[in-house]
């Protein structure tokens, strides 16, 4: 089985998921197709979807939508689930300009701009605004800006956003500066976020990569919160 024919397969009623990886463009807010770059890979897909098909949320969030991949392909699940469409998915990303505001258009052109909002804002700007109105997400995906500085704070008000239970998802945590902030989670956040182990059906990897796995190393990692921040005043350091 093909890329293209794993993606036909997971996401039916997503046909501008398919063309978007198909042809490696995605069509601007002009209707003008444009190269799309740096697109999420087909396993980062297929794990977002089997993370949505097993928590079942009805409120994701996904800081970083680009040419809108990662978005379809979790709007497309969650209808698959619910096709009465008691769900809402929000993207933050200050730099859709950038981009022909091609990830707007290309949920749009897929139907689903009912249950979708983009929020055009830096993350550090927009999810402490999400705090102050109570907004409360079930599922979080965080691929925005990788900087140190900015994934912590990601990292922070995705804990303070999710209800209990809830799961945060980290792409590109072999970068130095998101594993940085993993390290911190895993080190300083015992007793209120927990690793989740996970393995989505189709997930294809060279040898390499699974010995990389089986070392720790993943591109991709997810934690559930157990408990509710803000942790508690006298909380212990630890060095990460």
């Amino acid at each position: 089985m093909t890329d293209i024919d794993t993606i036909r397969a997971k996401f039916p009623n997503c046909s501008s998921l398919e063309s978007l990886y198909q042809t490696g463009k995605a069509t601007n807010i002009d209707g003008k197709p444009i190269n799309a770059t740096g697109l999420s890979s087909i396993n980062n897909l297929l794990a977002l979807e089997h993370l949505v098909r097993t928590e079942k949320p009805s409120r994701t969030l996904e800081i970083g939508l680009a040419y809108g991949g990662s978005a379809l392909a979790i709007i497309s699940t969650l209808e698959s689930i619910d096709s009465s469409g008691n769900f809402f998915h929000t993207a933050i990303d200050p730099g859709q300009d950038n981009f022909g505001r091609a990830g707007i258009n290309m949920v749009d052109l897929s139907g689903f701009s009912r249950s979708f909002r983009c929020i055009e804002q830096s993350s550090d700007l927009a999810l402490p605004t999400l705090a102050i109105k109570n907004e409360q997400f079930e599922l979080i995906y965080i691929d925005g800006y990788h900087i140190f500085e900015n994934v912590f704070i990601d990292a922070y008000y995705a804990f303070r956003l999710l209800k209990s239970g809830g799961v945060v998802i980290f792409d590109d945590c072999t970068d130095p500066h998101v594993s940085k902030v993993i390290r911190f989670i895993e080190t300083n956040m015992r007793g209120y976020a927990e690793r989740l182990s996970f393995k989505a059906e189709g997930i294809r990897k060279p040898v390499w990569k699974r010995i990389a796995n089986r070392l720790g190393y993943a591109q991709l990692k997810a934690y559930r919160k157990t408990r509710d921040l803000p942790r508690t005043w006298n909380a212990d350091f630890h060095r990460f």
